[in-house]
Order: C-alpha cells, then sequence, then structure tokens
C-alpha cells in the first residue's frame, strides 16, 4: 500500500525533477527536488521568493550568477567516503550550475522566506563531522547549515549509519512549541545505501490518541525520500549495508536540536557515556 511520506527514488535523472512539495504531500514549506546534470550540462534556476540549499549527493559543480563571486564544489564520490558540500542561495537570486565531473548529482531544497543570508558554499572543513550516540546507536552527524548563518529557514545537513546501526535514536520528534526544549519543524530524509541493492527500515510514530495517529514502518532504499510531518522517526541500517541521508528541517525557527526524546526511551541518554567509553 502506498504511502505519502515515502517517495520511491527514480534514480538518476538528467535535469530538475521536482520530488515533494506542500501541494501535494504532507509537508508545510518544504519542497524538495532532484538535479542532475551530465559533464559541462548547466543549469539555470531562479529562487523567486524562497531560500534554497542545493546538496550534492556525488560529483563536483560550479555555482554563477550576478552579484555574487563563483564558487566551485570539491569532488565528491559518495557520501559515505566524502564530506558534504551545500550550496545555500537567498530569494531573489539567478544562478547556473555546471557539471564538472562526468555527473553531478544533487538534492534541491526550497522554503519561503521574506529574507535571506546570502550566497554561501559550505565545504566539509567548514562545520566538520561528529560521531553521536552509542553502541549500536552510533552514528556520524555533518551539521551542514545549522551550524551558521548560511541560510534563514532551511537547516541541512547528513547522517550515515554503520551497518545494522540505528540513528534519530532515541527516537525524538519536533512537532510542538515548547521553548526552549522543543519547536516545530517538519522534516525530509533523502536516502543513500551502500551498497545500492541494501536497505533500511524508518519508523514514524506518535503517543496521542487521535484518529490521526501515525504508527507505520517502512522499509526505505537507496533514493528514496521520507516525509516525517511530525511524530518520534527513528531509522536502521540493515546488517551488511551503510545507510545515509541527507535530512532537511524547516519550521519555527533555525535551532537544530530543538526536540524532545520519547519518554519511552529517554534513559539512553544516560547511559550512553558509560557505552560510549567502551
Amino acid at each position: 500500500m502506498s504511502s505519502p511520506l515515502l517517495i520511491k527514488s527514480q534514480g538518476f535523472q538528467e535535469g530538475y525533477a521536482e520530488i515533494a512539495t506542500p501541494r501535494q504531500t504532507p509537508l508545510r514549506w518544504t519542497t524538495v527536488g532532484r538535479l542532475g546534470l551530465r559533464q559541462k550540462a548547466t543549469y539555470e534556476g531562479e529562487t523567486g521568493a524562497q531560500e534554497a540549499v542545493i546538496a550534492l549527493i556525488g560529483g563536483a559543480v560550479t555555482l554563477e550568477g550576478d552579484g555574487f563571486a563563483p564558487q566551485a564544489t570539491g569532488a565528491r564520490g559518495d557520501m559515505f567516503g566524502d564530506g558534504p558540500s551545500y550550496l545555500c542561495l537567498p530569494p531573489g537570486t539567478a544562478y547556473r550550475l555546471t557539471a564538472t565531473t562526468y555527473t553531478a548529482d544533487m538534492m534541491v531544497f526550497h522554503a519561503p522566506t521574506d529574507e535571506g543570508a546570502g550566497v554561501h558554499l559550505v565545504r566539509p572543513e567548514d562545520v566538520p563531522s561528529r560521531v553521536v550516540g552509542a553502541s549500536n546507536w552510533t552514528r556520524t552527524v555533518w551539521p551542514g547549515t545549522s551550524m551558521g548563518n548560511y541560510t534563514q529557514r532551511l537547516l541541512v545537513g547528513e547522517t550515515i549509519n554503520p551497518p545494522g546501526n540505528w540513528s534519530s535514536y532515541p527516537p525524538h520528534k519536533h512537532d510542538t512549541d515548547n521553548p526552549p526544549t522543543e519547536a516545530v519543524y517538519e522534516e525530509v530524509y533523502c536516502f543513500s545505501i551502500k551498497p545500492a541493492n541494501g536497505f533500511g527500515m524508518q519508523r514514524i510514530y506518535e503517543r496521542r490518541e487521535g484518529d490521526d495517529v501515525l504508527n507505520e514502518s517502512f522499509a526505505v532504499e537507496d533514493g528514496d525520500v521520507f516525509i516525517i510531518p511530525r511524530g518520534y522517526h527513528p531509522v536502521v541500517a540493515a546488517p551488511g549495508y551503510q545507510l545515509g541521508y541527507i535530512w532537511a528541517l524547516c519550521g519555527q525557527g533555525h535551532a537544530y536540536g530543538a526536540w524532545s526524546d520519547d519518554p519511552a526511551h529517554a534513559w539512553l541518554r544516560n547511559v550512553e557515556p558509560m557505552l560510549a567509553w567502551h
């Protein structure tokens, strides 16, 4: 049975393909697309009334436009061997992307905003990765645009799970306005799996009453996109396969980490220091 939360991959395609928007999904603010270019091919875009973050899946591109200096990303083999690069564009920006490798594969995120934060290229060394969690919920997180004044609303980064490991764990949510602990953010996961024939499992659930309560689990594969409008959302890689995902948060504010753990599993935070020591 199909679900509006899981959008199956169509693989690499030349040009821009819209994947999810507030028009046809539970998303409220975020638009998600995938952009593929062959070497020396170009793509011209305009952000309009939205800011954009272009996240490199693989390959390399140069960014050009009026009013800002050209930007060139480094080449990326894949997200499991090379760090991420993000091109951040404010509203009202006309731009041109040119592939400088055999192919360039990108996720593109848009969100409406009244003002921008300038044009930025965020390289791996600008926001280094960190290892979080413990035991079999250890994973690597690239905080990306969440750790600087690169965007107004879009928080885009990456998480990489070793084979068999969990992330977004202990399960957390960010759907309630309860400052400073929790803020309202929708989120999108864009998955990569290595080897690409592998899979992971994504759960989404809520602890409340009502006819529209979320409580589902999904098999996710390479290139799939998963929409998280609310609820707790842990994910696990199948044994033998690395699982990574580009995540994009958008909501009320610009505060990474404004989430609440599921009270049933929050005790795991207390044992993480002991397990990490081993």
